[in-house]
């Protein structure tokens, strides 16, 4: 029997009837936007591209400029205007965070242009435009991404996609270390920041900046001779940045405020410094702040202090000595200091360290303030604690497994790289000093070659070995929860006692009396295949790039990825293309391992079906 028809109320059938004629127009208004949007960034594109080929021709370039600067005015209105429709947050974080993104997308932007007005006003009263050619194009680049971004993160999109970085740690981590680089390289491009306004290149501020937060110490030009005070000021500030990172120095910022952190964030950043618990968050990262800044003070002091045998440090950049460039001797010992123990490598003397190759105390102190910094906060917090107890006379706890590890592996590196520097380069890039000198040397730089990035020698007049052992020894580079890069001496430990336990036949990995657990040494190994994958990666595509020989080439991919810093001479004579795979590198290489390791901390989940074993034949 069928069921009686019922009628439709007029009310239903002219609301289902409107929902049929508005479906349509929202689909031609989102099509009609969309292909507007394509257009406009079409038309930006072509416009960089005209003046991007006649920079600095004044007939062509002003015009463009002229246009481009009457186009940002009906840009920042379509930037701050929602899209119709759009779902407004509540709320005044998420409100906060919209306004910030696109108070420093526009702030870009009008920067970018200031900067080619500048170039242009300086090219009318030169002779020669050439040297502003390569500061005028960057920036023409620059208005195009930064007009780019505001297009795509127009409205709320941006507020959302800030919100989504900050609940994933790898994207939060990426994130931040990518926009404090971008910036840093805007800062860096300023007028104030460079001596002369022709070196005004966002390239080389960008890849200086990203070496200094990257906390790697590549430079493509003489830091003491390029930049001003403010510039340099710039370079250790960002350092200083990279060296503690960035959300553990914004968290530590809210901690001392007397502030709470987020549980999310919490739990991130415990799993960061290994703090143990959430309730020892708060103390572990004011001890990290304090620790920084009180070995840096005393690095600082001391330096000063030795460096009162060497006054032409006190020199300014125009004096060629090697060890001139700072113009003022406290400024070079707190720079030092602070590039020291963040293990950035620059220097602000022309010969980086060279000139103080006989120096024992400014070596030694050094060398001490890259050990300190590189072994890691844990282990530092280990020792104290250890030393504590040694003064009150009490007997101390045994040391950690990991703390022993990272003591033992950094000092079994140290001291046998030394061994083989010193036999390899005694009559080659040693033989130019006395004998004394050369085992200091060959010991800083066995130091400095696993993190750090300074040098008392001409690394380009090494031998192919050393060179080649110098490669494996930046890769290992230094301690987990330190200021340095690398796969880190844990997972090198990791994996040379898996290695052992399989040549013994043993079930599992054992180092000094301990069972390693298998979740351990499978996170090394996958650290450790990542590096190596994005190392030949970035040397094959250097090699397209560039006219060096292959062995530098590999040596300069393995200091930029291990954030080391060291060069045997070819990083200012990189190209464009290849300084921006540099830059890559140095950004996977600080950013890669670390959150591969979050990633990979994380509980592994049961596969829903147990899938049959089956062997495979190895070797």
């Amino acid at each position: 029997m069928s069921e009686p028809r019922t009628s439709t109320p007029p009310e239903e059938r002219t609301s289902r009837i409107s929902l049929l004629d508005v479906a349509p127009v929202a689909k031609g208004r989102a099509l009609a936007q969309g292909l507007g949007l394509t257009g406009a960034l079409v038309a930006a594109l072509v416009i960089v591209v005209l003046d991007f080929g006649l920079a600095i021709h004044l007939w062509a370039s002003i015009p463009l400029t002229v246009l481009q600067s009457v186009l940002a005015l009906p840009w920042i209105s379509f930037v701050l205007r929602a899209e119709p429709g759009e779902r407004r947050p509540r709320g005044w974080l998420p409100k906060l965070r919209m306004l910030l993104a696109h108070f420093v997308n526009i702030g870009l932007l009008g920067f970018a242009l200031v900067e080619k007005w500048i170039a242009l006003a300086s090219a009318l009263h030169a002779s020669d435009v050439a040297p502003f050619v390569s500061g005028y194009r960057s920036f023409s680049v620059v208005a195009l991404v930064m007009a780019t971004l505001g297009i795509l993160g127009r409205g709320h999109r941006a507020q959302r996609f800030l919100a989504d970085a900050a609940d994933h740690p790898a994207r939060l981590m990426v994130l931040s270390f990518g926009v404090t680089a971008f910036l840093g390289g805007f800062l860096l491009t300023l007028p104030e920041a460079v001596v002369r306004v022709e070196d005004a290149s966002f390239l080389d501020g960008l890849f200086t900046a990203t070496s200094a937060v990257c906390v790697t110490g590549l430079a493509v030009n003489d830091v003491g001779a390029t930049y001003t005070f403010f510039g340099e000021a710039v370079i250790v500030v960002l350092a200083q940045i990279g060296g503690l990172g960035i959300m553990v120095l914004s968290a530590s910022f809210v901690v001392l405020a007397g502030r709470k952190l987020r549980v999310k964030q919490s739990a991130v950043l415990v799993e960061m410094i290994d703090a143990g618990s959430l309730a020892a968050l708060r103390r572990t990262l004011i001890a990290i702040v304090g620790y920084t800044l009180l070995f840096e003070a005393i690095g600082a002091l001391l330096l000063y202090a030795f460096t009162g045998f060497h006054p032409e440090v006190m020199r300014g950049p125009d004096d060629p000595h090697p060890i001139a460039g700072a113009g003022d001797r406290a400024w070079w010992s707190v720079f030092t200091a602070v590039s020291a123990f963040c293990n950035a490598g620059f220097c602000l003397s022309h010969a980086n360290l060279a000139g103080f190759a006989t120096s024992w105390p400014v070596c030694l102190t050094i060398a001490a303030l890259i050990t300190v910094g590189g072994i890691g906060f844990p282990v530092i917090e280990e020792l104290r604690r250890h030393a504590w107890a040694r003064m009150r006379r009490r007997r101390p706890d045994r040391l950690s497994l990991h703390a022993r590890i990272a003591l033992g592996t950094s000092a079994a590196l140290t001291f046998g790289v030394a061994a083989v520097v010193l036999v390899l380069e005694w009559s080659q890039s040693l033989g130019h000093l006395p004998w004394h000198a050369r085992v200091l040397a060959s010991l800083f730089q066995s130091v400095s070659m696993r993190t750090a990035g300074f040098n008392t020698i001409d690394l380009g007049a090494m031998r192919a070995v050393t060179i080649a052992i110098a490669c494996v020894v930046m890769l290992i580079g230094a301690s987990p929860g330190s200021t340095g890069g690398g796969i880190k001496t844990t997972s090198f430990a990791a994996i040379c006692a898996e290695v052992w336990a399989e040549l013994r036949g043993h079930a599992s990995a054992r180092l000094l009396d301990r069972q390693l657990e298998s979740g351990v040494v499978r996170r090394a190994m996958g650290v450790t295949f990542l590096s190596l994958a994005i190392v030949m990666i970035g040397t094959f595509v250097l090699l397209m790039t560039e006219e060096h020989e292959p062995l530098r080439v590999l040596f300069e991919v393995c200091s930029a990825f291990a954030t080391t810093g060291l060069s045997t001479g070819i990083t200012s004579s990189l190209t464009p293309a290849g300084k921006l795979v540099i830059i890559v590198m140095m950004f996977a290489g600080r950013t890669g391992p670390l959150t591969l390791a979050l990633a990979m901390a994380s509980e592994a989940r049961r596969a829903p079906v147990q899938l049959a074993s089956e062997r495979v034949m190895i070797g």
